[in-house]
């Protein structure tokens, strides 16, 4: 019994990894813009969230965030000036 909940779990995961994966090489690719490739994200998460469980949602949504990570610029490119900015990135 332990075992099919385990796997109702891991086969989402599984596909919504897969999903973001090529999500991302396509997103690299294609040059999408960053606001193109986290809507695109948030639709695959979102969609997990509604069909599948919430450790699979948690772990897409990780997923993401690192996909995101890779295809963001390098650090030393984004310069916040107003501290207020800072949490309004955050945020959103």
């Amino acid at each position: 019994m332990q075992i099919s909940k385990f796997w109702c779990s891991a086969v989402p995961c599984l596909v919504a990894s897969v999903a973001l994966a090529l999500l991302t090489l396509i997103c690299y690719r294609l040059h999408f813009n960053l606001a193109t490739a986290s809507i695109l994200y948030v639709i695959v998460v979102v969609l997990l969230a509604r069909t599948g469980t919430f450790v699979s949602s948690v772990v897409a949504s990780i997923i993401a965030a690192l996909g995101l990570a890779y295809l963001a610029p390098p650090e030393f490119s984004f310069r916040v000036s107003n501290p207020f900015d800072d949490v309004s990135i955050v945020a959103s």
